[in-house]
């Protein structure tokens, strides 16, 4: 049977391979979203209602730099280490 000719349904080679979902790895999404929850909630802590703008402005920074943190360098591909060998 030829391998080529199968279809490409993104199992992963083996055990220590990342998942990777669009262009973020699996463990990454978890960190933003552990990230922006955080941020949510200290952002209901310090900010009353009334300051609705400022805890919206707060979240976007937040998860911009979230996803700062978890992007790759484009200068340096093989910086990113994975999480466990």
């Amino acid at each position: 049977m030829n391998q080529n000719n199968m279809p490409n349904v993104g199992v992963t080679p083996d055990v220590k391979a990342r998942m990777k979902v669009f262009l973020f790895y699996v463990a990454d999404i978890v960190l933003v979203l552990v990230w922006c929850g955080v941020a949510m909630i200290i952002a209901n802590l310090v900010f009353p209602d009334s300051r609705a703008g400022i805890n919206w402005l707060f979240q976007g920074i937040n998860l911009v730099f979230a996803v700062w943190l978890v992007i790759t360098p484009y200068h340096n591909p093989g910086k990113k280490l994975p999480i466990s060998d």
